[in-house]
């Protein structure tokens, strides 16, 4: 009988201290997998401002311009959010020179077929969604509306194990790794979603490319200037708006040089359907004036990160627009003028960034 009882009690002690063992491994790996999931899918949200100002006897200037950025996921989904302002202060009266709200829902198509992405790397390709609205007063947009969708290819090379990651990314591969390796709950899917929200986020290189077509919508209010007999007079305009079909192109080279500096180059390359037929034409009278319609949008991003929650960006952005709405002023038969906004607008911000 105490022989009974002896081997019950080893047995029960056997089992219980596998049965603990097995419950700590399982809690260590969906902790680790839990950790894995918020930092490359999670939320995450940034706020930056910068400022700058001019004073003198007769005038006090300054620009503050603000962004606050809100992200959602990396792989198979993103959401992204992003405001952008920049408000003018001169001599105590505030104007907003610039405003840009920007949604957007990017989905990889191939998400949720079992190993397609380590075996075939079928994630080069993205499909996206965006909405956004746009003011700048430098080159006369009083209000831009798009609506659109599009595709983004991403090259890579052939095979996900010889793409180069950040230290960081290295990191997270091992972790990864260790958690599949582990035969928990976790189905094959789910680290494989893991693994590319990973590349996505950490790898070195990432060159890609976008074609989208759009809705847009925009209305043009500037002033330009005439020369007159007695000078030049500032002539306003407050044009109606216009509405029509675009298609859009963007290259696009990211760097990770480290897990702490990155570099950014994205060039949109935008031009009506109508562009195709014809040349973007304003008339009066005999006078004509015939322009090639596009729009470039260009900006070049440099983004040091000092810690987890704060980091500086040195953006340059050039914004070119061949073929603005414009018209023509007649102050008599012999003399006919073309008032159109600015086409180049120029911008150098130094931001200081937090993050959520």
């Amino acid at each position: 009988m105490k022989t009974k009882l002896l081997c019950f009690v080893f047995l029960f002690g056997f089992f219980s201290v596998n049965a603990q063992d097995s419950i700590k491994k399982y809690i260590k790996y969906e902790h680790k997998f839990d950790s894995l999931k918020n930092a490359l899918n999670g939320t995450t949200t940034k706020v930056s401002f910068g400022i700058s100002g001019n004073t003198s006897n007769s005038v006090d200037y300054h620009k503050i311009r603000s962004n606050t950025e809100l992200k959602y996921g990396t792989f198979p989904y993103k959401f992204l959010l992003n405001l952008e302002t920049e408000t003018e202060i001169k001599n105590g009266k505030t104007n907003d020179k610039i405003s840009d709200l920007f949604i957007s829902y990017d989905y990889y198509p191939d998400a949720g077929k079992l190993h397609v992405y380590t075996q075939e790397n079928r994630y080069k390709r993205k499909l996206f969604i965006f909405v956004s609205r746009y003011s700048d007063s430098y080159l006369g947009i009083d209000e831009k509306y798009e609506l659109g969708t599009g595709v983004v290819f991403n090259f890579s090379n052939s095979h996900q194990d010889s793409i180069i990651l950040t230290k960081t990314g290295i990191e997270n591969k091992t972790k990864i790794k260790e958690v599949r390796d582990s035969g928990k709950t976790h189905k094959p899917a789910e680290m494989d979603e893991l693994d590319q929200a990973n590349i996505t986020k950490y790898r070195i290189i990432r060159p890609a490319l976008l074609f989208g077509i759009f809705y847009e919508v925009e209305k043009m209010a500037f002033f330009d200037s005439i020369p007159t007999d007695t000078g030049l007079i500032a002539y306003p305009s407050n044009l109606d708006a216009t509405n029509q079909i675009m298609l859009e192109a963007r290259p696009t080279l990211e760097f990770n040089f480290t897990d702490n500096l990155s570099l950014s180059l994205k060039c949109y390359f935008k031009m009506p359907i109508s562009q195709l037929r014809e040349l973007n034409t304003v008339k009066l009278g005999d006078t004509t004036d015939a322009r090639f319609d596009y729009f470039i949008d260009f900006p070049i991003v440099l983004n040091y990160k000092v810690n987890k929650t704060m980091e500086f960006s040195l953006r340059y952005r050039f914004m070119y627009d061949n073929a603005p709405q414009r018209r023509f002023i007649a102050l008599d038969e012999n003399r006919k003028f073309l008032i159109k906004p600015d086409q180049r607008h120029h911008s150098i911000d130094l931001m200081l960034t937090v993050n959520f």
